[in-house]
């Protein structure tokens, strides 16, 4: 898959979004909200902090790259769904987690 023009550069602006809006989650959740950790009922508050960010993956990341795909890349239409098939299951999955996450919490 590759882009043509100056869709390379929108291409790139939106990664440059979505990487830096997930690593300031990730030092928000690292930095201000104690981390990550499922290792013991006492850390059972900390699930909402997985559940900040596997919905920031899902929505943010998987789901727009989803979409994007018939836009931006230039392959053949069937290799373009099996990818957004593949993006989009990936994001479900993600969403599963992250309201089990908020179940248990």
């Amino acid at each position: 898959m590759h882009c043509s023009g100056h869709r390379q550069c929108y291409l790139f602006i939106f990664h440059l979004v979505l990487f830096t809006t997930l690593a300031l989650a990730i030092w928000w959740v690292f930095g201000y909200m104690g981390g990550l950790s499922v290792a013991s009922p006492s850390t059972l508050s900390h699930l909402i902090n997985w559940h900040l960010l596997l919905m920031l993956l899902a929505f943010v990341w998987f789901f727009s790259n989803a979409v994007i795909m018939y836009r931006v890349y230039s392959c053949d239409l069937a290799t373009q769904h099996k990818l957004h098939i593949a993006l989009q299951t990936i994001a479900l999955l993600c969403i599963f987690a992250a309201v089990i996450c908020m179940e248990v919490w």
